[in-house]
């Protein structure tokens, strides 16, 4: 019974190690992943893609990263970013709401069906009012009949054909992130993209549009020197922010992060910054 109970934990153990070892070298990424991923919100709609953006699609897309809402894969040519939809809160619904026990799990049913339906208005609201902003080119919440099949290239460097009509995605422009482009800036460069970056802000407070992560490292990016939100997931509406007398001090609270990265990396950029917010 020992040695029954030994080679039993053993074997568990090894079946857990080769599982982590593969979510490892896969990046968490699997097709089972993409598969009902499009949106809850009844009223979106998929528009046709443009001969420019079907041309875009001819290219092969390689594993670039992933975030909560999303797996990015990057253009053979590096200029586009198509961002699929992860499937997360669907799956998690299907099976809460296929337990017989499901009336115990109501909370959990309502937190996920509030998250998958924030993910897509989200983009609707930044495919909507911010296109430039974002560098969005494409938004296709749900399924049609016109997209093409897709090659992906999945961090293993397989190849996987993929149908479009069938699933959730956005195509984006890519962006050089904030920190490594003012890297390469000068110092009118730095001018003129730190001024970029905070108009930017301002104007999603103008127009009521909500952010609940701002993070300028890791969600902010530059597009031929115009500063560009590359992380569309948190935006939601507010009217509240429309006030234009609390816009200064939330940039102020929004780029404490970037203060302290130029105190570190670029003081002499740090003018620039304080200008910018000043004549707010």
């Amino acid at each position: 019974m020992i040695r029954k109970g030994m080679f039993l934990l053993v074997l568990t153990l090894s079946i857990w190690a080769v599982a982590r070892f593969c979510h490892h070298q896969t990046k968490g990424f699997r097709l089972s992943k993409l598969k009902h991923n499009t949106t809850c919100l009844a009223h979106q709609r998929s528009p046709s893609l443009t001969s420019d953006q079907r041309a875009l699609l001819d290219q092969k897309f390689h594993y670039l990263g992933r975030g909560l809402q999303c797996f990015a894969f990057l253009s053979e040519d590096g200029q586009t970013v198509l961002k699929l939809f992860n499937n997360r809160y669907q799956n998690r619904l299907f099976w809460l709401q296929s337990t017989p026990l499901r009336h115990f799990f109501h909370h959990k049913i309502a937190y996920n069906q509030k998250k998958w339906a924030l993910s897509f208005a989200s983009y609707e609201v930044a495919f909507e009012s911010l296109k430039e902003e974002t560098g969005l080119l494409f938004f296709h919440p749900k399924p049609c009949t016109e997209c093409p099949l897709v090659t992906l290239v999945d961090p293993l460097h397989i190849s996987h054909k993929i149908d479009l009509a069938k699933t959730a995605f956005v195509l984006q422009k890519k962006a050089t992130m904030a920190y490594p482009y003012l890297d390469t800036c000068s110092a009118d460069q730095a001018q003129s993209a730190i001024q970029s970056l905070v108009t930017l802000m301002q104007k999603k407070m103008s127009l009521g549009i909500n952010d609940r992560d701002p993070l300028i490292r890791t969600n902010f990016g530059f597009l031929e020197g115009r500063a560009v939100q590359v992380d569309i997931g948190p935006f939601s509406l507010d009217p509240t922010l429309k006030d234009s007398q609390s816009h200064k001090e939330e940039i102020t609270k929004i780029t404490l992060s970037l203060k302290h990265w130029l105190e570190k990396h670029h003081p002499e950029f740090l003018p620039h910054l304080y200008d910018a917010i000043e004549n707010l």
